[in-house]
Protein backbone atom coordinates (compact mmCIF):
# COMPACT_ATOMS: atom_id res chain seq x y z
CA UNK A 1 0.00 0.00 0.00
CA UNK A 2 1.01 3.46 -1.15
CA UNK A 3 0.83 4.46 2.77
CA UNK A 4 3.29 2.04 4.37
CA UNK A 5 6.00 2.60 1.65
CA UNK A 6 5.58 6.07 2.59
CA UNK A 7 5.97 5.44 5.77
CA UNK A 8 9.35 3.41 5.21
CA UNK A 9 10.35 5.33 3.13
CA UNK A 10 10.19 8.26 5.26
CA UNK A 11 12.10 6.00 8.35
CA UNK A 12 15.11 5.29 5.96
CA UNK A 13 15.19 9.01 4.81
CA UNK A 14 15.37 10.20 8.71
CA UNK A 15 18.53 8.10 9.05
CA UNK A 16 19.94 9.31 5.81
CA UNK A 17 19.48 6.44 4.08
CA UNK A 18 19.72 7.26 0.02
CA UNK A 19 16.33 5.39 -1.06
CA UNK A 20 16.00 3.69 -4.88
CA UNK A 21 13.24 1.84 -5.02
CA UNK A 22 13.46 -1.16 -7.83
CA UNK A 23 11.73 -4.73 -8.13
CA UNK A 24 12.90 -7.64 -6.69
CA UNK A 25 15.14 -9.44 -10.30
CA UNK A 26 16.29 -5.75 -10.80
CA UNK A 27 17.65 -5.15 -7.19
CA UNK A 28 19.18 -8.87 -7.26
CA UNK A 29 20.61 -8.16 -10.91
CA UNK A 30 22.25 -4.43 -9.46
CA UNK A 31 23.30 -5.81 -5.87
CA UNK A 32 25.19 -8.88 -8.06
CA UNK A 33 27.42 -6.45 -9.34
CA UNK A 34 28.17 -3.71 -6.86
CA UNK A 35 28.20 -6.28 -3.42
CA UNK A 36 27.91 -9.80 -4.46
CA UNK A 37 30.60 -10.01 -6.85
CA UNK A 38 33.04 -7.77 -4.91
CA UNK A 39 32.93 -10.59 -1.63
CA UNK A 40 32.87 -13.36 -4.37
CA UNK A 41 36.23 -12.13 -6.31
CA UNK A 42 37.89 -11.19 -2.58
CA UNK A 43 37.13 -14.97 -1.35
CA UNK A 44 38.53 -16.06 -4.44
CA UNK A 45 41.56 -13.99 -3.89
CA UNK A 46 41.79 -14.87 0.03
CA UNK A 47 41.44 -18.61 -1.14
CA UNK A 48 44.14 -18.49 -3.77
CA UNK A 49 46.43 -17.02 -0.91
CA UNK A 50 47.10 -21.23 -0.07
CA UNK A 51 49.31 -20.88 -2.70
CA UNK A 52 51.19 -18.18 -1.55
CA UNK A 53 54.66 -19.19 0.14
CA UNK A 54 54.75 -18.41 3.77
CA UNK A 55 57.04 -15.73 3.62
CA UNK A 56 55.15 -13.24 1.27
CA UNK A 57 53.09 -12.64 3.76
CA UNK A 58 55.85 -10.57 6.04
CA UNK A 59 55.60 -8.03 3.03
CA UNK A 60 51.94 -7.46 3.42
CA UNK A 61 50.35 -3.81 2.97
CA UNK A 62 47.89 -1.22 3.13
CA UNK A 63 47.22 -2.50 -0.63
CA UNK A 64 46.36 -6.15 0.86
CA UNK A 65 44.40 -5.10 4.10
CA UNK A 66 41.82 -2.97 1.85
CA UNK A 67 41.15 -5.56 -0.86
CA UNK A 68 40.96 -9.13 1.53
CA UNK A 69 38.52 -6.96 4.59
CA UNK A 70 35.56 -7.84 2.49
CA UNK A 71 36.93 -11.67 2.54
CA UNK A 72 37.26 -11.77 6.56
CA UNK A 73 33.20 -11.38 6.23
CA UNK A 74 30.97 -14.45 7.64
CA UNK A 75 31.45 -17.31 5.28
CA UNK A 76 28.23 -18.92 6.06
CA UNK A 77 26.18 -15.53 5.65
CA UNK A 78 28.00 -15.14 2.49
CA UNK A 79 27.59 -18.72 1.55
CA UNK A 80 23.92 -18.09 1.80
CA UNK A 81 23.62 -14.92 -0.18
CA UNK A 82 25.76 -15.55 -2.78
CA UNK A 83 23.44 -19.58 -3.68
CA UNK A 84 20.69 -17.62 -3.43
CA UNK A 85 21.76 -15.30 -5.91
CA UNK A 86 23.85 -17.87 -8.54
CA UNK A 87 21.31 -16.69 -11.34
CA UNK A 88 21.97 -13.00 -11.30
CA UNK A 89 25.93 -13.50 -10.11
CA UNK A 90 26.20 -15.82 -12.91
CA UNK A 91 26.64 -12.84 -15.56
CA UNK A 92 28.78 -10.71 -13.60
CA UNK A 93 31.42 -13.55 -12.43
CA UNK A 94 32.00 -14.65 -15.92
CA UNK A 95 32.57 -10.76 -16.71
CA UNK A 96 35.28 -10.27 -13.93
CA UNK A 97 36.34 -14.06 -14.82
CA UNK A 98 37.24 -13.13 -18.88
CA UNK A 99 38.58 -9.74 -17.41
CA UNK A 100 41.22 -11.21 -15.26
CA UNK A 101 41.93 -13.98 -17.81
CA UNK A 102 42.36 -11.01 -20.81
CA UNK A 103 44.54 -9.36 -18.23
CA UNK A 104 46.34 -12.50 -17.31
CA UNK A 105 47.29 -13.20 -21.22
CA UNK A 106 48.62 -9.78 -21.71
CA UNK A 107 50.81 -10.16 -18.61
CA UNK A 108 51.81 -13.60 -20.01
CA UNK A 109 52.55 -12.11 -23.27
CA UNK A 110 54.60 -9.35 -22.22
CA UNK A 111 51.95 -6.78 -23.63
CA UNK A 112 52.77 -3.82 -21.62
CA UNK A 113 50.55 -1.25 -24.19
CA UNK A 114 48.03 -4.68 -23.76
CA UNK A 115 48.14 -4.07 -20.01
CA UNK A 116 48.14 -0.33 -20.03
CA UNK A 117 44.95 -0.25 -22.06
CA UNK A 118 43.25 -2.89 -19.65
CA UNK A 119 44.45 -1.23 -16.48
CA UNK A 120 43.13 2.52 -18.24
CA UNK A 121 39.96 1.09 -19.31
CA UNK A 122 39.66 -0.27 -15.46
CA UNK A 123 40.33 3.00 -14.20
CA UNK A 124 37.86 4.70 -16.56
CA UNK A 125 34.90 2.13 -15.54
CA UNK A 126 35.42 2.56 -11.96
CA UNK A 127 35.62 6.21 -12.71
CA UNK A 128 32.07 5.90 -14.45
CA UNK A 129 30.83 3.91 -11.69
CA UNK A 130 31.66 6.32 -8.98
CA UNK A 131 30.27 9.07 -11.36
CA UNK A 132 33.32 10.84 -11.38
CA UNK A 133 33.33 13.64 -14.07
CA UNK A 134 36.25 13.06 -15.50
CA UNK A 135 34.68 10.08 -17.49
CA UNK A 136 32.10 11.71 -19.49
CA UNK A 137 29.91 8.86 -18.49
CA UNK A 138 31.08 6.14 -20.89
CA UNK A 139 32.87 3.50 -20.10
CA UNK A 140 30.76 1.17 -21.75
CA UNK A 141 32.50 -2.11 -22.74
CA UNK A 142 36.03 -0.52 -22.71
CA UNK A 143 37.33 -2.93 -20.53
CA UNK A 144 36.67 -5.86 -22.46
CA UNK A 145 37.31 -4.17 -26.28
CA UNK A 146 40.88 -2.45 -25.18
CA UNK A 147 42.61 -5.27 -23.40
CA UNK A 148 42.94 -7.86 -25.99
CA UNK A 149 47.08 -8.32 -26.02
CA UNK A 150 48.72 -8.18 -29.46
CA UNK A 151 49.14 -11.81 -31.58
Amino acid sequence: PPAARARVRAFWAALGARIHERDAARHDAEVAWVSHLPHAVAFAYAASLAGAPASAFALKGAGFRDFTRIAASDPELWADILATNAKALAGPLAHAAGALARLARAIEAGDVEAVHRFLAAASEALAVANGDARSGGQAGNSVAREATPKE
